[in-house]
């Protein structure tokens, strides 16, 4: 397996970061960002590539990258520990893209609501917080 970090532009990647590691992923390549101390400070975005299998070497090769050893750590530092947990929305929306009578303006809807549940869930666990934001909009006014 093949650890990569890219530096990424906005047009073009501009370097590559690579190193050896094992794992069982049943993936060919996987993209995402880093999050790490050492890259926390580049505001051109850091990309991670991870490259475990032969045919994802072969296309990484097709990219026009330097490749540049780095440690494990770096690399994996700031990522998340557990996958990423579905919403309470997820199966109904599912449920809507599946249907062909379903809007576009459904799914917003579905989406705004559940924003809006959650944004007073938060106002409710941040009570100060709350007041000094409503004070600071009537002050404005």
């Amino acid at each position: 397996m093949l650890f990569i970090v890219c530096f990424f532009a906005i047009v073009a990647w501009e370097k590559l970061v690579t190193i050896n590691a094992s794992t069982n992923i049943a993936a060919d390549i996987r993209i995402g960002d880093l999050w790490g101390k050492k890259y926390r400070e580049n505001e051109e975005g850091v990309t991670g590539v991870v490259v475990y299998t032969e045919k994802g070497k072969e296309a990484l090769k097709h990219c026009n990258c330097r490749l540049i050893p780095e440690p494990f750590e770096i690399v994996a530092a700031g990522q998340m520990k557990t996958p990423a947990q579905r919403g309470r929305i997820y199966e109904r929306l599912w449920e809507l893209l599946r249907d062909e009578n379903s809007s576009i303006y459904q799914l917003s809807m579905i989406v705004n609501n559940d924003l809006r549940r959650r944004r007073n869930i938060d106002r409710l666990k941040h009570p100060l917080r709350t007041f000094i934001n409503i004070a600071k909009r009537i002050i404005k006014k």
